[in-house]
């Protein structure tokens, strides 16, 4: 209870466990006041993950015979389906067989960048199975590993 002319400090804590996104909450004080029996305080927050929310479509890369020396490409699309930007560094990928390029390295929200695959015109005939590693705003603890596969046929 308050007496006219005094003030209280208000505290408002937002339980976002199953928010993400936009989120827009109300609270609404009541009062004994004849001209003003209540008020409506209106929040706006922004609710992201510890960690971005990114997505890879599609998972993997595969190459189902292709001839040693043809120009095939692969294309894997990564989408930020967060509220923050993210940036995007290549860490690892195969030393022979197949070139990489990102891109794009920052991603703003709702961006998408692509990740090209492309086979190495002087890779070995055969079977092959390796994998490529991106890291997340510089973090070992958020790293994405893409699988590669396929074979390459001779000419």
């Amino acid at each position: 209870m308050l007496a006219p002319g005094e003030s209280v400090d208000l505290e408002v804590t937002l339980n976002a466990t199953s928010a993400v996104g936009k989120v827009h909450k109300t609270v609404t004080i009541t009062s004994n006041d004849p001209v003003n029996s209540s008020l409506t305080l209106n929040f706006t927050a922004n609710v992201g993950f510890e960690t971005p929310t990114i997505k890879f479509t599609p998972l993997e890369v595969l190459y189902d015979s292709v001839m040693v020396g043809k120009n095939d490409l692969k294309k894997i699309l990564i989408f930020n389906s967060d509220i923050t930007t993210v940036n995007l560094s290549l860490i690892d990928k195969p030393k022979e067989m197949v070139d990489i390029k990102l891109k794009k390295n920052s991603l703003e929200p709702g961006k998408s960048t692509e990740l090209i695959f492309r086979i190495d015109k002087n890779a070995t005939p055969g079977l092959f199975n390796s994998c490529s590693t991106l890291e997340v705003n510089g973090s070992d603890k958020y790293r994405v590993t893409i699988p590669i596969r396929g074979t390459l046929v001779a000419k």
